[in-house]
C-alpha cells in the first residue's frame, strides 16, 4: 500500500507489468483479493484475462493508471505458440500517452562551421558602425540585438 501510495502521488500516469506470480483469475483466494482491491481502490486497470504461462494461470501482468485518461493500454495478443524460451507467454501491448506541450522543447540550432568568416565579419562590423545610439539603453540594447541576430540569420 504504502508503494503505491508513493507511486502515485508522484506520477499521474503509471504501468504495472510483469511476472507477478498473482493469479488473478482465483477471485475466491484471499490474498489475491487483497491485491486486487488495493489495486482497484487507487485507480489501476487490469488488462491481461488469458493465461500467460504454459502450465496455465494468469500470472504475468499489464496494469494502468492514469489520473487524466492520457495513458491508454490496449492488450493486442498474449501469444500462447511462442515462448520465446520461456515458460512465460510474451504479452503484446499497445501503450498511448499524450503529453502535455510543458513537455516539449524547441531546439534550434545553427551551422556555425558553415558560415562565410569573412563575410559574416564584414556585415557584423558594418552593422556596428551604422547603428545609431538614441532612446533608452534598453530600447538601444533591442534595436542592436535586433540588427546583429539579422546579420546571423542570414549566414547561418
Amino acid at each position: 500500500d504504502d508503494l503505491l501510495s508513493s507511486i502515485c502521488s508522484q506520477s499521474d500516469d503509471v504501468i504495472l507489468s510483469g511476472d507477478l506470480n498473482i493469479h488473478f483469475e482465483n477471485k475466491k483466494d484471499k490474498k489475491v483479493k487483497e491485491c486486487s482491491d488495493l489495486l482497484m481502490s487507487y485507480g489501476f486497470k487490469q488488462h491481461i484475462k488469458q493465461p500467460t504461462h504454459v502450465n496455465g494461470g494468469t500470472i504475468d501482468h499489464v496494469f494502468s493508471f492514469s489520473l487524466d485518461q492520457k495513458l491508454t493500454c490496449s492488450v493486442l495478443e498474449v501469444d500462447s505458440i511462442n515462448t520465446l524460451g520461456s515458460d512465460h507467454f510474451p504479452i503484446y501491448c499497445n501503450l498511448n500517452m499524450s503529453l502535455d506541450a510543458k513537455y516539449f522543447k524547441e531546439l534550434t540550432y545553427r551551422k556555425l562551421s558553415c558560415i562565410d568568416k569573412n563575410a559574416f565579419t564584414n556585415d557584423f562590423k558594418n552593422t556596428l558602425s551604422t547603428f545609431k545610439i538614441f532612446g533608452s539603453f534598453g530600447y538601444c540594447y533591442k534595436k542592436l540585438k535586433s540588427n546583429l541576430e539579422a546579420v546571423l540569420d542570414n549566414h547561418a
